[in-house]
C-alpha cells in the first residue's frame, strides 16, 4: 500500500527488482505508466492499480510495458481504473486474469498479453464496454468478450488470434455481433472453440 491514495506519482527515474507491489498504487491519481521496464522482474502484482481513476495509459503501441516474463496472477490489478484506455505489454504471460480489467468502461485497447500460463479469465473483460481491440496469444481457456464494443472486424481479429483448442468464448452484445457471418463463426469452431453469440 506504498503509495495508495497519493496524487499523480512520476515512476520515470523507479525501478522494481523481484518486488511484491500488491495494492501499491491502489487509487492513486497517475495519469500514465510510460516507463517501459518499470515492472521488469515484478513478482506480485495483485490489485496494484485497481481504482486509479485517473489512470489513462500502460505503455503505447511502440514502447508497451516490458513485464519481463512477468507469470504470476494480475487479479484485479487494474479494476475499477474507470478512466484507462490503452494497455500496451510485452514479456507477460500471467496466470490469472481474474478481474484484472473489470469495470474499466473507457478501456479500448489492450495487447500483447501471451495465455500460455492462463488458468483463470472470470471477469476479465466484465463492463469494459468500450473495449474494440484485443490482441492476446495462446490463450487455452474460455473467456468472455460480452457486452463490449466490438464490430464485426474486431471480432474476426480476436478469432483469428485463438489457437486450436476446446472452449468458449462468449461474444454476446457487442456491436458486431449480429453481423457475424457462417465463415467468420468457421474461423473459430474450426479451431475447436464454441463461440456463445
Amino acid at each position: 500500500n506504498t503509495f495508495q491514495d497519493c496524487g499523480d506519482v512520476d515512476l520515470d527515474d523507479m525501478q522494481t527488482s523481484g518486488s511484491y507491489m500488491r495494492q501499491t498504487f491502489n487509487r492513486t491519481q497517475i495519469s500514465g505508466i510510460f516507463n517501459q521496464n518499470f515492472f521488469d522482474s515484478v513478482s506480485d502484482f495483485g490489485q496494484s492499480f485497481s481504482s486509479g481513476t485517473r489512470l489513462l495509459y500502460l505503455g503505447t503501441p511502440s514502447t508497451p510495458l516490458d513485464w519481463g516474463g512477468f507469470s504470476g496472477s494480475m487479479g484485479e490489478s487494474f479494476s475499477s481504473c474507470v478512466s484507462l484506455r490503452h494497455a500496451y505489454f510485452q514479456n507477460f504471460s500471467p496466470s490469472s486474469l481474474d478481474r484484472t480489467f473489470k469495470n474499466c468502461n473507457s478501456l479500448e485497447t489492450v495487447s500483447g498479453i501471451n495465455c500460455t500460463n492462463l488458468t483463470n479469465s472470470t471477469n476479465a473483460f466484465q463492463n469494459c464496454h468500450s473495449l474494440s481491440t484485443l490482441e492476446i496469444s495462446n490463450i487455452g481457456i474460455s473467456f468472455s468478450l460480452e457486452d463490449c464494443n466490438f464490430n464485426q472486424a474486431g471480432l474476426v481479429n480476436v478469432f483469428n488470434d485463438l489457437p486450436s483448442v476446446t472452449a468458449t468464448i462468449t461474444v454476446t452484445d457487442n456491436p458486431g455481433t449480429g453481423d457475424l457471418t457462417a465463415a467468420n463463426l468457421l474461423i473459430a469452431t474450426a479451431k475447436g472453440w464454441t463461440v456463445t453469440s
